[in-house]
């Protein structure tokens, strides 16, 4: 009789163990879902800054080679590009800056930053020179037009240009390798709208 009684305690004592492991499991797997879902929401939220970001540095370069030459582009070529540049709306950038803190990876927030600096060094080169323009003519000294134009294409080999060209690109290889892993840095991509396409289209 004692045998028996003994059998079902162990039958009994292994049902209540494995009962307690399989609630253990459940709950494994709950935090597992519940933290793989927490990170597909998060993921979908980066990717879609991620995206944001793109557009808006890539509108900026735009905005940046079109203001840097303006002076050079006869009318009808500044018309196609200013309507060209029109197309795009721009995104509240307090908006996007806190979202790309919220989701975005460290080094890509650091870029952008960088990104951002770089822009306005360049932009305030070329208005130091523009400055120096305006202040030969008001002396009454007589300015070519050749001048002028000579004294734009310099700002625009500057060193500031260059390193705004650089922090454009590192920002983009950064998101581009966040969102695929490793991969060969895109050659060229703020060339992807050609010059053709931009006089070609109708305004």
């Amino acid at each position: 009789m004692g045998q028996v009684v003994d059998a079902a305690w162990i039958s009994v004592s292994g049902t209540a163990v494995v009962g307690a492991a399989g609630f253990g499991a459940a709950i494994y797997t709950a935090r597992r879902s519940l933290a793989s879902a927490r990170e597909r929401r998060l993921w979908d939220h980066r990717a879609k800054v991620y995206v944001d970001a793109i557009a808006a540095v890539h509108y900026r370069q735009n905005r940046r080679n079109y203001r840097m030459r303006a002076n050079r582009l006869d009318d009808q070529t500044k018309k196609h590009e200013e309507a060209f540049l029109a197309e795009y709306k721009q995104p509240d950038f307090f908006e996007l800056e806190a979202r790309l803190i919220a989701f975005a990876s460290p080094e890509v927030v650091t870029a952008m930053q960088k990104s951002s600096t770089a822009h306005l060094d360049a932009m305030d080169a070329f208005a130091s020179e523009q400055i120096a323009v305006l202040a030969q003519k008001a002396s009454g000294e007589p300015v070519g037009d050749d001048q002028i134009s000579r004294l734009l294409q310099s700002t625009m080999s500057t060193g500031a240009r260059e390193e705004a060209d650089k922090a454009d690109d590192t920002v983009i290889e950064l998101i581009r390798k966040d969102l695929h892993g490793r991969g060969q840095p895109l050659d060229d991509w703020q060339n992807s709208r050609t010059e053709s396409t931009r006089l070609d289209r109708p305004v």
